[in-house]
């Protein structure tokens, strides 16, 4: 589950795959399956020390581990007491989680000084002065006690006399009663030489690689074998592998961090350790790429840190689409950037909130970004803006405007020879042309897109061309051969870890299954990929599935299944501002409305969907359909007629339709009718019966 580092094309785990973890909900879902694993035969023993400085994630972790799971656990958490009445929102956290777990709350007194002398005598042999120093500055707490032992040992203070070990008196008469205190008794243990370096490998994280400090320590102008050796021999860095160590403890590492923060060589050393983590072997991993930002920023190079961190987002994006860590990223080096670095801040904000579903958000952030660029005359950035703000005019119910500027990006992509730009674009358009239910068109223009994407080595846009294919053959009713699309543009997504692309697979697989009346697997994988894009944070997404499952439970005759599904997708559509997927969902519930005979909800539902404008041609059909049904149960039977063949005329080929045309037209077709209504909708249905295979009739 290691990210593979940049520029190596050799995977990293026996299937080769990528997967992130950045999700909050991913992280959740990891957690849960890993502890039901471990404990399938055996209760589980959770520690937790010091909760109190736990972030609110945490709580929430163990709530919901109590909550959902079938692990059997006890869990041990502790706290300080005059923490938590300092601190009376973590009180309140620590009192809802005893509350929840139905815990026990013991308050653990400090030892009498008697069984801390017991505790230091069964450690090693002191002579009695040193007891009672460690007892007297310990104030009861047995790690203070062992702590400062320990602060003894690794400064050579302990001396053998007579089979008892003897600490001189200077040591004895330290104050190291707190634990920062005992971590610089620690520190006093190395030669004044070296000391320095213990607060410069603070700044290379809790992943220390023998390679890195070695190189910081030489360019600070320290022996690179004797730094690593006497971090190593005052045990404030323990060996955990082959050239990888860890803190002694994460507290020791966060005290000279703060230390380091107070020197005056700080940001020169800040400086070096970003250098010196370039050699770390996982440089292409998101957390060793952030912590080198974040040094950069704190040692004031704030120009070399944005361009860092947006060129990583920029290799990152083309692999995979995790808006979660984008964002995360851009808030990193926010207001820290200027010039043609704001203008690509800007840009990547805009791609991140548009896969988050916040539109309007990532509209304002996309031409605030495409007027920079211009103002830089950076041609090739503003191709990449204006095909990302044609996809979001696309998916705000713009899409002939959205087209447009899509285009003019394919044109300036090619004039500045940005093969990688061109292909992404042309996939765009494809995907206009095809809610335009210009299919023929968009056919042509995606096998172009295809060769584009192959010519750029750009296999996540070559995947999402795939799947366009697939919907185009799909609405031919060739099931086949679209599986066969979908199942290459899985692998391509499979290749690089892309699970936003891997779920559209599955949404696109459970609408063929729903064509050929498969209802059982079409609902299953629908609810598998509803999960999927609920743990991306990709509304759009999650809104597919729910009208996905709106339809099945439709045709089976759930109604109120099909109701509930399509209120889900109606509330996700209307938060996106999404013309077409609220269309779509309020025309489910009208003919959920038509079905029960409820003719009074009917009608309002329709006259609501009447004022929602959209080019689209799916949701066109699918309100014609919806007319022509009222229309029948009306009396209306002209209206019903010419509704009918607007329905049929909304795509160039008949033989082409939406994803739930079929089915509408099966339904109506059994109902009796009047005029030329009854041979219209009987013409289309065996017009579109005739163009399935064999094998879905």
């Amino acid at each position: 589950m290691r990210p593979t580092p940049s520029g190596d094309d050799t995977p990293l785990g026996p299937t080769g795959k990528r997967f992130i973890l950045d999700n909050p909900e991913l992280r959740y879902t990891v957690i849960r399956r890993v502890l039901e694993r471990i404990a399938h035969d055996r209760p589980l023993l959770i520690w937790t020390d010091d909760l109190h400085y736990a972030s609110q994630n945490t709580f929430d972790v163990l709530s919901r581990i109590q909550r959902g799971s079938t692990v059997r656990c006890l869990l041990v958490a502790t706290a300080r007491e005059e923490a938590l009445e300092a601190d009376p929102v973590a009180a309140r956290r620590m009192q809802r989680l005893a509350d929840e777990w139905g815990a026990d709350v013991m308050r653990l007194h400090p030892l009498a000084d008697e069984e801390t002398h017991v505790l230091l005598r069964a450690t090693l042999p002191l002579h009695q002065d040193a007891i009672r120093a460690a007892t007297r500055q310990s104030r009861g707490n047995p790690l203070f006690a062992l702590q400062l032992v320990h602060a003894w040992a690794g400064g050579g203070y302990l001396r053998m006399e007579a089979g008892r070990y003897r600490v001189p008196v200077e040591a004895l008469a330290g104050r190291a009663i707190t634990t920062a205190e005992l971590w610089d008794e620690r520190l006093r243990g190395l030669d004044d030489s070296l000391r320095g370096i213990a607060y410069a490998a603070a700044a290379l994280g809790d992943d220390v690689r023998g390679v890195v400090l070695k190189a910081l320590a030489q360019s600070l102008g320290m022996d690179p074998r004797e730094s690593l050796s006497a971090l190593t021999r005052a045990q404030i860095l323990l060996a955990t592998g082959v050239d990888q160590y860890r803190w002694a403890h994460a507290l020791l590492q966060e005290h000279l961090l703060a230390r380091l923060h107070e020197r005056e060589d700080g940001k020169k050393v800040f400086r070096a350790a970003a250098d010196a983590l370039a050699l770390h072997p996982m440089i292409g991993s998101r957390r060793v790429m952030k912590h080198r930002v974040l040094n950069l920023a704190r040692a004031g190079e704030d120009e070399m840190a944005g361009r860092l961190m947006l060129k990583f987002i920029e290799g990152a994006w083309s692999r995979g689409r995790d808006t979660t860590a984008t964002l995360k990223d851009l808030k990193l080096v926010e207001g820290r950037v200027t010039g043609l670095l704001a203008a690509e801040h800007a840009y990547w904000m805009a791609e991140a909130l548009r896969h988050t579903g916040k539109l309007e958000e990532a509209k304002v952030h996309g031409r605030r970004a495409l007027a920079m660029f211009r103002e830089f005359a950076d041609v090739k950035h503003e191709a990449h803006c204006l095909r990302l703000l044609g996809h979001i005019a696309s998916d705000l119910g713009q899409p002939m405007r959205g087209r447009e500027m899509v285009a003019e990006a394919i044109r300036l992509s090619t004039s500045q020879g940005d093969a990688r730009g061109r292909a992404r674009a042309m996939v765009v358009i494809g995907e206009i042309d095809v809610l335009l239910g210009e299919h023929v068109r968009a056919s042509k223009v995606l096998e172009e897109a295809e060769r584009a994407c192959a010519e750029a080595g750009d296999e996540l846009a070559r995947g999402q061309g795939l799947i366009l294919n697939a919907m185009i053959a799909m609405g031919r009713g060739r099931f086949e051969g679209a599986t066969h699309l979908l199942v290459d543009a899985r692998v391509a997504f499979d290749a690089i870890g892309y699970r936003l692309g891997i779920a559209q697979c599955e949404t696109v697989l459970a609408h063929a299954d729903h064509r050929g009346r498969r209802f059982a697997e079409a609902r299953a994988r629908a609810q598998g990929a509803r999960v999927a894009f609920q743990e991306l944070t990709n509304p759009r997404g999650e809104a597919a599935c729910e009208r996905l499952l709106a339809f099945v439970a439709f045709d089976e005759d759930d109604f109120a299944t099909a109701a509930l599904h399509a209120s889900i997708s109606e509330r996700i559509y209307d938060r996106l501002a999404d013309p077409w997927g609220l269309l779509e969902s309020r025309l489910l519930l009208a003919q959920v409305a038509l079905a029960r005979g409820d003719l009074a909800e009917a009608v309002e539902l329709s006259t609501a969907c009447a004022y929602i404008h959209t080019d689209e041609a799916e949701p066109r059909q699918h309100r014609h359909l919806t007319q022509a049904w009222l229309a029948r149960e009306q009396g209306r039977w002209a209206d019903a007629a010419d509704a009918i063949e607007a329905a049929r005329d909304t795509y160039p080929d008949p033989a082409r339709c939406g994803d739930h045309t079929p089915f509408l037209v099966e339904r109506l077709r059994s109902f009796d009718w009047q005029g030329t209504a009854a041979a219209l909708v009987e013409a289309w249905a065996s017009a579109l019966n005739d163009s399935l295979p064999e094998s879905t009739m």
